[in-house]
């Protein structure tokens, strides 16, 4: 806790060269040393808009004024949420709740069945999210559970929903 002999290093870890002691990034956020706060928020990753993390309902994590993670709304049978945290300097996950092999896919909730002419189907979260601001919404823009890897699974659980549109464009990465 000292007031000048602390700093934050650029993974986040921390340095106090008064006691000579390291601390994990996990401990200051745990002691409160730092600022952590979850909100809607630009930051600056692919120029998505606050206003597109607001749709999705996505929240991120900062840390001192920086994102450091980012939580993506999953919903199941009767609502039932399960979050998706990517540490963005990691790219780690991480699930919370229960039952994320039975929730539907990423931001199929903001989308009624038929609701669009089309639905794009991505890889990733973020790309769906692009994907909507590039569409201008125009298309329901949805993505995968765990990308690629999923494709199979996500698709036939989905089926009637995917075909409830005049069109279906899968746009992955490779």
């Amino acid at each position: 806790r000292s007031s000048d002999a602390f700093c934050i290093r650029e993974d986040l870890s921390g340095m106090c060269f008064s006691c000579n002691k390291s601390f994990s990034r996990k401990e200051l956020i745990e002691q409160d040393m730092v600022d952590v706060s979850y909100d809607y928020g630009f930051m600056g990753h692919r120029s998505i808009s606050k206003k597109t993390f607001e749709t999705y309902g996505v929240l991120t994590k900062s840390l001192n004024g920086r994102a450091i993670e980012v939580a993506f709304p999953y919903y199941g049978p009767d609502d039932i949420e399960c979050v998706k945290i990517r540490e963005l300097d990691r790219k780690n996950f991480q699930i919370k709740g229960l039952g994320f092999k039975d929730c539907r896919m990423f931001g199929q909730d903001i989308f009624d069945p038929g609701s669009k002419k089309s639905v794009t189907i991505f890889e990733g979260e973020f790309d769906a999210m692009a994907g909507y601001e590039m569409l201008r919404g125009n298309s329901a823009c949805i993505s995968l559970k765990s990308g690629a890897g999923s494709a199979q699974t996500d698709l036939r659980k989905q089926y009637d929903y995917i075909n409830s549109f005049d069109r279906i464009y899968i746009c992955f990465d490779n």
